[in-house]
């Protein structure tokens, strides 16, 4: 169901942060929330060994699963155990001391280096001097991998061959360039945008800064989860959110600890409303999801 009028039309699109079914990457259909950690392709660069930290803690999560083949992980799942473990109330819980030692002996191989390391593995891995019990801060660095992985397997995405669900539900709604319409994306792939993009309609976001012109007049696109091609520039110099309107993921880059770049999305975890506060998120960061929340209230009544 969805209301109109001759002004505008809203539409709501989820439910959830990720892919649209039918999308392929390099022909592969690509992953959701559930079972992502299962997928054939997350599993490939799991064992290339380039994310140490995040097998590891995936090792001590399956562990915790009493049954001779437990379901395959999802993103929302592994999230909120780190949001979870992070906290001072729960942070002595759980004994990590096996599984950074696993850490400090996969980033001891030379050929399991990345480019997008994280400063304290990059660091770890040239200096051999550094002892086993220097301190790795797994959680933080676990987060870290999921946000590279996804920026890989959510990057040069393909629709789907023949139908495109997007393309019909423009159709339907009659988009053209002349008349404005808000999507709400509770998504934070760029499928919708690269959808909009082939069909020649103008769109651009709401209230993120940008060095990129782009028309008031089109389609507004209000994304409460954040962006995978919305840059987050860390805390030196101040947190800075920006999209330059790639519809390429922003790739991981880490030179320092407060020193880094990623995308700019909200995890999914079980307490991601709680999340948004001073206390836990970077000023730049809440008045950014204060403002699209805002907007999205505040859009004309309506929606599919």
């Amino acid at each position: 169901m969805y209301s109109e009028t001759e002004a505008a039309k809203v539409v709501i699109l989820g439910a959830g942060a990720t892919i649209g079914s039918g999308y392929k990457r390099c022909i592969r259909t690509l992953p959701g929330d559930r079972g992502f950690f299962g997928h054939n392709e997350v599993q490939e660069l799991l064992r290339s060994g380039g994310f140490p930290v995040l097998e590891s803690i995936l090792r001590s999560l399956r562990r915790g699963q009493a049954m001779d083949t437990p379901p395959a992980l999802g993103l929302e799942e592994v999230w909120t155990f780190l949001d979870f473990v992070q906290r001072d109330i729960f942070r002595n819980s759980i004994d990590l001391s096996a599984e950074t030692e696993h850490v400090w002996n996969q980033i001891r191989r030379p050929e399991s280096s990345s480019a997008d390391d994280h400063c304290q593995i990059k660091a770890a891995r040239t200096d051999q001097t550094l002892p086993a019990t220097h301190t790795l801060d797994l959680l933080m660095l676990a987060g870290w991998d999921i946000r590279r992985i996804l920026t890989r397997i959510y990057g040069d995405i393909a629709p789907p061959m023949g139908s495109d669900p997007y393309e019909e539900l423009f159709e339907r709604l009659k988009l053209t360039k002349a008349k404005p319409a808000t999507f709400i994306s509770l998504k934070y792939d760029t499928v919708l945008e690269q959808a909009l993009t082939r069909a020649k309609i103008p769109w651009h976001y709401g209230y993120i800064d940008t060095n990129v012109t782009r028309s008031p007049e089109g389609i507004r696109i209000l994304k409460p989860h954040g962006s995978l091609n919305w840059r987050f520039k860390g805390n030196v110099p101040p947190v800075d959110i920006s999209t330059d309107y790639s519809l390429e993921p922003v790739q991981c880059e880490s030179f320092e600890n407060n020193d880094f770049v990623q995308p700019m999305i909200v995890e999914p975890t079980q307490t991601k409303q709680v999340i948004t506060y001073a206390a836990t998120q970077a000023d730049a960061t809440n008045q950014l999801l204060k403002e699209i929340w805002g907007g999205a209230v505040t859009a004309p009544e309506g929606c599919v």
